[in-house]
């Protein structure tokens, strides 16, 4: 009887594993990782697949966080004009800058018609002056 309890528990044992790693797999699959390479290659892999899937997520929970604001962008307008709103609420007339770069850019941009715009309503002071 005690080789039986020995051999029952090398079974438990390799089935834990088994059972581990079929549990596991599946996720492993549905990030886009092979069953070859879940089980031949380097187990660093997966680590590399797990923080590529949190990428992908990071990626995609901003983008549709970004979509939100839009909605939330053109609900705001269309309510406001409907409702007699007095506020001047208006849909971007370009997508919202998403990098610093993008940032410095549309702030340039919006400080050039600043000044243009300046520049006109002094033009037109001056022609009104004469």
């Amino acid at each position: 009887m005690g080789s039986r309890e020995k051999v029952d528990k090398t079974t438990s044992t390799e089935t834990s594993y088994e059972e581990m790693f079929e549990t596991v797999l599946p996720y492993y699959l549905s990030i886009g990782m092979t069953c070859q390479q879940f089980y031949e290659e380097n187990p660093k892999l997966a680590v590399i697949f797990r923080e590529a899937e949190k990428i992908r997520t990071d990626n995609q929970n901003e983008f549709l966080w970004l979509q939100g604001i839009y909605v939330r962008d053109a609900l705001a307008e269309v309510l406001n004009k409907c409702l007699g709103g007095k506020k001047n609420i208006k849909y971007p007339n370009k997508p919202y800058p998403l990098t610093k770069e993008d940032m410095e850019k549309q702030e340039e941009e919006e400080q050039a018609q600043r000044l243009e715009n300046f520049r006109q309503s002094l033009l037109k002071q001056q022609k009104g002056g004469r």
